[in-house]
């Protein structure tokens, strides 16, 4: 599980790095990052409802937390990161998704490959 402080909670902190944030894609995840001043990084989740339902949702997003938990330490201090889930994931197990995860990361900049 995440810690408090790594998580992304607020519709607006949300919407922000929607907005102002730079876009990256795959074929099961769309990540957005928002540079912050800040030292923690936080991450938030978004899984819709054309995922599918309440089980399949859960676990994609408890897919989606585990495989970020691994790598945050990882990560460079000061941004937000949302990943939005795509309707490819809920076909996809635990190491497909944190190596989705792992991709958009480092594509990103926001993870040096070795650490993937």
């Amino acid at each position: 599980m995440l810690q408090r402080a790594n998580r992304l909670r607020r519709d607006r902190d949300f919407r922000a790095a929607y907005s102002r944030g730079r876009r990256w894609a795959s074929s099961c995840l769309f990540l957005f990052v928002r540079r912050r001043d800040e030292r923690d990084v936080r991450i938030g989740f978004s899984v819709g409802k054309k995922i599918g339902g309440s089980v399949v949702r859960n676990r994609a997003k408890r897919r989606l937390r585990e495989s970020c938990r691994e790598v945050l330490s990882a990560l460079g201090p000061g941004s937000d990161l949302v990943f939005v889930a795509r309707a490819p994931i809920r076909d996809m197990d635990g190491s497909a998704v944190r190596q989705a995860v792992v991709a958009l990361l480092v594509e990103s900049g926001r993870l040096r490959p070795e650490h993937g």
